[in-house]
């Protein structure tokens, strides 16, 4: 049986390295998987911005009838429930060894829940305006 790799005896510069070392640039993980930095889940925060606007369409297209409440159900809880699982992935990602957030995302995040937001006051007020015209 072959002795383990020693560093400390006179021919360590002519030993191979140990199985599994891959020096600089190789893969630190032990199953030999590449190394993948993560980044936040942007296609979610899109997704919650059409819904977003699709609530805001919905809310003023029909203003004063019973489709605004179609809108309010999309702006609010179907967009919050997107959102919510944005920020769930993004903070899984975030306990990752490797994170990389670009530049704005936090802006990004805002203008979302701020198209959100719009959707459901406008499509909570159309349907407000219809039922009170009842």
């Amino acid at each position: 049986m072959a002795s383990p790799f020693n560093p400390f005896t006179s021919d360590a510069n002519f030993a191979p390295p140990p199985t599994g070392a891959t020096g600089f640039g190789g893969s630190p993980s032990a199953d030999g998987s590449a190394f993948e930095v993560a980044k936040p889940p942007v296609v979610l925060l899109g997704v919650a911005a059409g819904i977003g606007v699709v609530g805001i369409i919905l809310g003023a297209v029909g203003f004063g009838s019973w489709l605004a409440i179609t809108g309010w159900v999309a702006a609010g809880p179907l967009a919050i429930g997107i959102l919510a699982l944005f920020v769930y992935r993004d903070t899984a990602r975030r306990a990752l060894p490797a994170y990389l957030s670009p530049d704005g995302i936090g802006f990004l995040y805002a203008g979302v829940v701020l198209v959100v937001v719009v959707g459901i006051v406008v499509s909570a007020l159309g349907f407000a305006w219809w039922v009170g015209h009842r």
